[in-house]
């Protein structure tokens, strides 16, 4: 079932995305790719980029981070040397390294490649520690957007369908880590407000129904 599946990478094309669980299927890895872009007119939702994800079992993210590296090593070789990584300094490409979920298999690869030419190798139980401590600080809770805040606890006065909505996504968001692990977006602290939020919006769309209903039905 797709529920299994979580979001390994994402893509603004279609066709790049068909690309990797075309590898994924060649090595044995189960996938769903799905298509999240959009339903609204762009007008409307202020985005109007396509987004394609594929998605893959948590317990298969580790084997599939390691192919993709591996796949790409006869391809680091000969590059021109106005490749744009050539161009980091050391601190940079420890930076790309210690943060290989925002870069592409490639560039990480690449940037140890450089590194150990310039003699400054990243270890293997190195780049373990450096893993462990990306994983800690991406698990830790983000902070709900003030104004989403705002906009949820206005529309709880207003009539609630909208603060039902962002009540529900504050109390219920989860992120994928790059290890395949799902935890919750937000604290306990926001979660619970989130839940708070979204049970006076069910309050306030009673009430609303109620008085709409007295207003127009009066014998």
């Amino acid at each position: 079932m797709e529920s299994e599946f979580l979001t390994f990478e994402r893509f603004t094309h279609k066709h790049a995305a068909q690309a990797l669980a075309k590898f994924f299927e060649e090595n044995g890895i189960d996938y769903v790719v799905t298509d999240e872009s959009p339903n609204l007119d762009s007008s409307f939702t202020g985005n109007s980029e396509n987004e394609f994800r594929v998605k893959l079992k948590p317990e298969d993210f580790e084997r599939a981070h390691k192919l993709l590296e591996d796949s790409v090593l006869g391809d680091l070789e000969d590059l021109p040397q106005d490749y744009y990584l050539y161009s980091f300094s050391d601190k940079e490409l420890f930076d790309v390294v210690s943060a290989k979920d925002e870069w592409s298999a490639f560039d990480f690869m690449l940037a140890r490649k450089i590194l150990k030419d310039r003699g400054k190798s990243v270890s293997e139980q190195e780049l373990s520690e450096m893993n462990k401590a990306r994983i800690e600080a991406l698990s830790q809770p983000d902070k709900p957007d003030g104004f989403l805040n705002f906009i949820g606890w206005i529309s709880v006065i207003l009539g609630g369908v909208l603060g039902l909505l962002i009540g529900w996504y504050l109390s219920s968001h989860r992120k994928t880590l790059p290890n395949g692990q799902s935890v919750f977006a937000f604290s306990a602290t926001d979660r619970n407000k989130g839940k708070a939020m979204f049970r006076w919006s069910i309050v306030s769309v009673i009430a609303w129904i109620a008085i709409w209903g007295y207003v127009n039905y009066q014998p």
